[in-house]
C-alpha cells in the first residue's frame, strides 16, 4: 500500500471517530423528519402542477381557439373575393384544418376545466353551430351570384356567433385565471408549512434542505419559463401571419404589431408603439375620430375600402396599395381594434395587366372588340338620354391577306400597327379607335355635327391610309373600304348598328374598294335576298336546278374549235338571271361547292367524251375549280375517277384556277397541282393580271396556260397601260412555253389585234356565246361538214 492510500484511510478513520452519538441520533431524527417533509413537498409539487400546468393548458387552448376562430372567420370572408376554384379548394382545406384544431383544443378544455360543466356544454354546442354556419357560408360563396342576399345574412349570423363565442371563451379564460390564483394562495400556505418543518431540521441538514430548495427552485423556474413561453405563443402566431397585424386602442394609438408590419412599413416595434394608425395612411384616407368611435360602438368584422383602392404609407413616405380588414376584440377588459393589412401592389399590377389584355388588342394596343362594343353600348345610352346621334365606321383593309401572304406575317403586323397609328392620328382623343381582329378596324364617333363631317372624316381616313408603306426594300400601298352607320337612323342598338356598318362596308368593297358608303335600307334588302338565296340553293342540286353550258374556244391561227369552257347556270323561279358570280360565293359559304363542282366536272367530261368521239379531235374542256374545293384532300382522286369513268386521257381536261387558290400556298395544294400535271391535266391561271403580283406564282406552280382577263381585252387600243400589259403577258407566256387565252373578245378589232400579238386561243361573245350541250352538237356537226373531222 502506498503513501497516498494510507493517508486516505487514516483520514476516514479519524472522521468516523469524530461522529458522536448526538450526531448519529440527529441523523436518525433527520431521516424521520425528512420523510415527513417529503410528503409535504410532494403535496406542494402537486399543487404547483395545478398552479402552472392545468390553468396554463386551459388558457393556452382558449387563446388558440380564439385565434383560430378569428382566422376561420377572416378566411371565410376572403372566400367571397376568390374567383379561382383551385384557390377556393385550398382555402377550404385550410379551413377544415383549423376547424379540427378548434374542436381538438376544446376537447382539452372540456377535460381539464374545473368550472361549471353546463357552460362548457353550451359553448361546445354554439361552437358546433357556428362551424355549421361556416360550412353553409362556404357553400353559398360558391354560388354567390345566385345567393347574394342569403350569403350576407349567413355572414351576419356568423359574425354574431363569433362575438358570442369569443365572449364565452373569454369567461372560461377568466375563470381559469381565478382558479390559478386560488392554487397560488394554497401554494403559499403550503410553503409556510415547509418553513416550519425546515426549522425542526438539524443545522447539519440545512445544506440538504438548501439543496432540495435549489432543486425545487429549478423546477419552479422551468415551469415559469413554460408559462412565459405560452405567453409568447400568441405573439408567434401573430408573427406567422404574412399580413401586417396592428392592434390599436380606442384612440387609434398602436399598442402592438407583428413582424410583418415591421417589414411592410419599415418601422421597428419600438417605433410603432405610440404612433397613431392614421400616420400609416395617406391624409386623404384618414378617418375622423367620430368614425373610429362608431366602429368601437357598432363593430363587426369587415373589409375596408369596398369599391375603391386603398393605400398605405411606409416610413420612407412611399405609398403602396393595400387591402384592410378590421376586427374588434377585448383584451384586459378593454376594447381594441385589430387591423389586418395586406400589400396588394403586385396583385393589383397583375389584375391591371390582365384587365388590359382582356380589353385591348395585343398587337396595336387599340381597344379590342369587347371594349369597343362596351363603349358603343355606353354611347348609345348617353345618346338616348340626350337625344343625340352616334356614328360608327367599319374599316377593312383591301387585299391585306395577299400582302400578308406575299411579304410575310411580320410585314402584315407592321401594316396593322401603322394603320392603327394612322387612324389615331386623324381622330379626336374622345373618339374610340378599335381593332376587331384581322384587318378590321372600328371607329366610334359621338357629338358629330352633321353627315358632312362624317364624310370629311372618312376622306381623311382614306387619304392617310393610302400613303405608301415601306417594308424592307419594298413599298406597299394599302387602301381601305369603309362602312358607316348612324344611331338612331340605321339602328337603335349595338347589334343593328354593327350589322348596318358591316353591310355598308361590303357595299364599298363592291364599289371597287378604297371608298366609303353610308348605310342604306336597300343593303338590308340585299342581305335578306342573299339569305333567301342561301335557302333556295340548299337542295337545288337534288331538284335538278343546275345545268352546264359551254363556251367554245378557238385557235386563232386556224380559226378552229379546240375546246370549251364549262359554265354553270342556275334555274330558279325566284332568282331568274342570277349569274355564277352571285351564287357561287354563297355555295362556298354554305358548304355545297364541292357537290356542285363535281356535278359540273361530271357533266363536262361526259360531254367532251361524246364530242371527241364525234369529231375524232383532241378537244379539251376547261372546268373552274373553286379555292374551297382544293381544301378537299380527295380532289385529285375524284378527278382521276371521273376521267377513268369516261375513258378519257388527262389532256381532255383543263383545270382553271384563280390566284385565290395560289394564295394559300400549302404543301397539299402544290402536291395536288403537281399530281394533275403528272396526269397530263392542263392547269390554267384564270383572270391573269387582276390579282396581286401574279407573276410570282409562275415559278412556284405547274401552270401551263394563262387566261388574260376580259377587263384588259376590253381596253385594248383604248387604254395604253392595259394594251402594254397584254403585250407583256403574251411575250412572257410564250417565253415560258405557256399557251395564252384571251377571254371576253367582243369585236373583230379586238380579235385582229390579239392575232397580231400571236395570242393562241380566243374566247368571247364575238365568236360564240355559251351554248347548251345540244347546241354544241349542232356546232360541231356544221364544223365537221365544212372541215374534215
Amino acid at each position: 500500500m502506498d503513501y497516498i492510500s494510507m493517508t486516505e484511510n487514516t483520514r476516514k478513520n479519524i472522521r468516523l471517530r469524530n461522529i458522536s452519538w448526538l450526531h448519529t441520533s440527529s441523523v436518525l431524527l433527520a431521516v424521520i423528519l425528512l420523510a415527513t417533509s417529503l410528503k409535504y413537498i410532494e403535496n406542494i409539487v402537486i399543487d404547483t402542477e395545478h398552479l402552472y400546468q392545468t390553468p396554463f393548458k386551459v388558457s393556452t387552448a382558449s387563446l388558440s381557439i380564439q385565434l383560430h376562430i378569428q382566422m376561420i372567420q377572416q378566411m371565410t370572408n376572403d372566400l367571397r373575393y376568390v374567383d379561382d376554384s383551385d384557390k377556393i379548394k385550398i382555402l377550404r382545406s385550410k379551413l377544415q384544418q383549423y376547424e379540427r384544431q378548434v374542436l381538438s383544443e376544446f376537447r382539452l378544455i372540456s377535460k381539464l376545466y374545473l368550472g361549471d360543466r353546463d357552460s362548457i356544454s353550451n359553448v361546445e354546442q354554439q361552437l358546433i353551430n357556428w362551424l355549421e354556419v361556416i360550412e353553409l357560408s362556404f357553400t353559398l360563396t360558391l354560388q354567390q351570384h345566385n345567393n347574394e342576399a342569403r350569403l350576407q345574412y349567413v355572414e351576419q349570423q356568423s359574425n354574431e356567433q363569433v362575438i358570442k363565442l369569443q365572449r364565452q371563451i373569454a369567461v372560461i379564460t377568466e375563470f381559469t385565471h381565478n382558479k390559478a390564483k386560488v392554487f397560488n394562495d394554497a401554494s403559499k400556505a403550503n410553503f409556510s408549512h415547509i418553513e416550519k418543518i425546515a426549522t425542526l431540521l438539524f443545522l447539519f441538514l440545512l445544506s440538504m434542505q438548501l439543496l432540495l430548495f435549489r432543486l425545487f427552485k429549478r423546477k419552479s423556474i422551468k415551469e415559469k419559463n413554460r408559462v412565459l413561453a405560452a405567453l409568447s405563443w400568441s405573439n408567434q402566431l401573430l408573427d406567422s401571419s404574412p399580413d401586417a397585424i396592428i392592434i390599436t386602442d380606442h384612440q387609434s394609438n398602436i399598442t402592438q404589431v407583428n413582424s410583418s408590419a415591421e417589414k411592410m412599413f419599415g418601422y421597428d416595434k419600438d417605433e410603432f408603439i405610440g404612433l397613431n394608425i392614421s400616420e400609416l395612411m395617406p391624409q386623404r384616407f384618414v378617418n375622423h375620430q367620430a368614425k373610429v368611435n362608431h366602429f368601437f360602438e357598432n363593430s363587426s368584422s369587415r373589409k375596408m375600402g369596398e369599391g375603391r383602392d386603398l393605400f398605405a404609407v411606409k416610413k420612407s413616405g412611399e405609398e403602396f396599395q393595400v387591402e384592410i380588414s378590421l376586427n374588434l376584440a377585448e383584451l384586459n377588459h378593454n376594447k381594441v381594434a385589430i387591423t389586418s393589412i395586406r400589400d396588394v401592389t403586385k396583385q393589383k399590377q397583375i389584375e391591371s395587366k390582365v384587365l388590359h389584355q382582356a380589353n385591348y388588342d395585343f398587337l396595336t394596343q387599340l381597344p379590342n372588340r369587347l371594349l369597343s362594343f362596351d363603349r358603343l353600348f355606353t354611347a348609345i345610352k348617353h345618346a338616348k338620354r340626350n337625344q343625340a346621334k352616334v356614328a360608327i365606321m367599319f374599316i377593312d383593309l383591301d387585299d391585306f391577306k395577299k400582302a400578308n401572304d406575299i411579304f410575310g406575317h411580320k410585314a402584315g403586323d407592321h401594316i396593322l400597327i401603322s394603320t392603327a397609328n394612322r387612324l389615331k392620328s386623324v381622330m379626336r382623343d374622345n373618339d374610340t379607335v378599335g381593332r376587331f381582329g384581322g384587318d378590321e378596324f372600328f371607329i366610334l364617333i359621338d357629338n358629330f355635327s352633321s353627315k358632312a363631317s362624317l364624310i370629311t372624316i372618312a376622306d381623311k381616313i382614306l387619304e392617310v391610309l393610302k400613303r405608301p408603306l415601306s417594308i424592307g426594300q419594298h413599298t406597299v400601298f394599302v387602301s381601305a373600304s369603309i362602312g358607316i352607320s348612324i344611331y338612331p337612323d340605321d339602328g337603335d342598338n349595338v347589334e343593328e348598328l354593327l350589322v348596318s356598318a358591316d353591310l355598308s362596308m361590303y357595299a364599298s368593297k363592291k364599289l371597287g374598294k378604297n371608298s366609303f358608303s353610308f348605310f342604306e335600307k336597300s343593303m338590308k334588302d340585299t342581305l335578306n335576298r342573299q339569305s333567301s338565296m342561301e335557302d333556295a340553293l340548299k337542295g337545288s342540286l337534288q331538284r335538278n336546278e343546275f345545268h352546264v353550258v359551254y363556251q367554245p374556244k378557238y385557235e386563232m391561227k386556224s380559226n378552229t374549235v379546240v375546246g370549251f369552257e364549262a359554265l354553270i347556270r342556275w334555274d330558279n323561279a325566284d332568282f331568274i338571271g342570277i349569274g355564277p358570280d352571285d351564287f357561287i360565293p354563297i355555295l362556298e359559304q354554305i358548304g355545297l361547292i364541292n357537290e356542285v363542282g363535281m356535278f359540273v366536272l361530271d357533266n363536262a367530261l361526259k360531254m367532251i367524251k361524246q364530242w371527241r368521239d364525234l369529231t375524232q379531235k383532241p378537244l379539251q374542256v376547261a372546268v373552274n375549280i373553286s379555292p374551297v374545293q382544293f381544301t378537299d384532300p380527295l380532289l385529285f382522286q375524284l378527278i382521276q375517277q371521273a376521267l377513268t369513268q369516261y375513258d378519257l386521257p388527262g389532256q381532255a381536261l383543263e383545270i382553271e384556277i384563280t390566284e385565290g387558290v395560289l394564295l394559300e400556298g400549302t404543301k397539299d395544294l402544290k402536291k395536288t397541282l403537281y399530281n394533275m400535271r403528272d396526269a397530263d391535266i392542263a392547269i390554267a391561271l384564270d383572270d391573269f393580271g387582276t390579282g396581286y403580283a401574279s407573276l410570282s406564282y409562275i415559278k412556284d406552280y405547274p401552270i401551263n396556260a394563262i387566261k388574260i382577263d376580259r377587263s384588259f381585252v376590253d381596253e385594248i387600243n383604248k387604254n395604253k397601260t392595259h394594251t402594254s400589259i397584254v403585250k407583256a403577258v403574251i411575250l412572257l407566256a410564250h417565253s415560258l412555253d405557256f399557251h395564252v387565252t384571251a377571254e371576253g373578245i367582243e369585236s373583230e378589232e379586238q380579235l385582229d389585234y390579239l392575232k397580231s400579238l400571236q395570242c393562241d386561243i380566243a374566247q368571247g361573245y364575238y365568236l360564240s356565246r355559251p351554248l347548251t350541250a345540244d347546241k354544241i352538237i349542232d356546232l360541231l356537226s356544221v364544223y365537221c361538214n365544212s372541215n374534215p373531222c
